[in-house]
């Protein structure tokens, strides 16, 4: 009877440890990761730019002082170049000084960025190609008109190059202006010539090339000499100065500009500031005229608020065509 007991207990404890092992046995749950997407990279986007290229460094204080002040109140970052071989990616306006014939390449190619051109040029304006014209024999004309204006005995010269304006035309256009005060410009005393006289120094660099113009003027003695930027040294100054001449100039950046009676130039600034919230817009194919105007006076004694008047009156004429400044021929 006990063994069978004890068959049974073992018997029972066998089935519970089967029933147990027929189980299948958790296995804790491992997590998975989410699956995520690599990140792409995104290009920087460049920031907008008004670019200012001028290639010979001779553009007045008036004319960047604008861009400066119309690039900081529309957002746009302002800097320089000395010419147009650089990328103009984010370029929203290129102002650039010289002839848009000379870059008709860039500007096909660059349709999103607005040029406008400043100088002396035969091109037409349209596309995104607008255009501040400034005429040479215009300025050469009020050179000749100013330096007769305050030469004693009509005595008025010039040192003059060629450039835009072939060289003599530029002399043409002088003797023009200076004729233009006193007609034949006869002094009343030797050496008697008709005034104002001019030395072409087209090419002409070194002080010591320069050397026998300067003595024609002194020969002739001119007592109002203008000094074309080409001409503008040290030397060719100090000689003319001892021989008495009071000075007219053209460069207003020059760092002789302070030994002007007057400097001559355009009016590129205002002009300038009245296009540019169209460029910006992208309204090209616009075209103005940069008339001339005294850019600076030093020596309001000689060049005197009634002088000053009468040249502006003058300069406003011949821009408006009234005066040709050219001879016919």
């Amino acid at each position: 009877m006990k063994l069978t007991k004890i068959y049974a207990f073992s018997l029972v404890l066998m089935l519970l440890l089967l029933a147990a092992c027929g189980k299948d046995t958790p296995t804790p749950a491992v997590p998975t990761a989410t699956p995520t997407e690599a990140a792409t990279p995104t290009a920087t986007a460049v920031p907008a730019s008004l670019l200012l290229v001028d290639p010979g460094g001779l553009v007045p204080q008036d004319v960047t002082g604008v861009l400066q002040s119309f690039a900081g109140a529309n957002g746009l970052n302002y800097w320089a170049n000395a010419d147009l071989n650089t990328s103009l990616d984010g370029v929203k306006i290129a102002v650039v000084f010289g002839d848009a014939e000379a870059f008709k390449e860039q500007t096909a190619a660059h349709p999103e960025t607005q040029f406008l051109f400043i100088g002396a040029t035969t091109a037409a304006a349209s596309g995104n190609v607008s255009l501040i014209r400034q005429r040479p024999q215009d300025l050469y004309f009020m050179a000749g008109y100013l330096a007769a204006l305050t030469a004693e005995d009509w005595r008025a010269g010039g040192l003059l190059a060629g450039g835009a304006l072939p060289a003599e035309n530029v002399g043409d256009a002088f003797e023009n202006g200076g004729r233009y005060v006193c007609g034949q410009c006869s002094p009343v005393y030797p050496p008697y010539m008709s005034y104002p006289v001019y030395q072409d120094v087209s090419g002409k660099a070194s002080a010591a090339d320069l050397a026998a113009d300067v003595n024609a003027l002194a020969v002739n003695k001119v007592a109002t000499a203008f000094v074309g930027a080409s001409a503008d040294l040290p030397e060719v100054l100090d000689t003319l100065e001892t021989n008495g001449a009071l000075l007219i100039g053209e460069n207003a950046a020059s760092a002789n500009a302070a030994r002007y009676a007057a400097i001559l130039g355009y009016s590129a600034g205002s002009t300038l500031e009245g296009m540019l919230p169209n460029l910006l817009a992208g309204q090209g194919g616009q075209s103005a005229l940069s008339r001339v105007v005294l850019v600076a006076v030093n020596n309001a004694d000689k060049i005197t608020p009634a002088r000053q008047g009468m040249f502006a009156t003058t300069a406003e004429a011949l821009a408006n065509d009234w005066i040709i400044p050219l001879s016919v021929q």
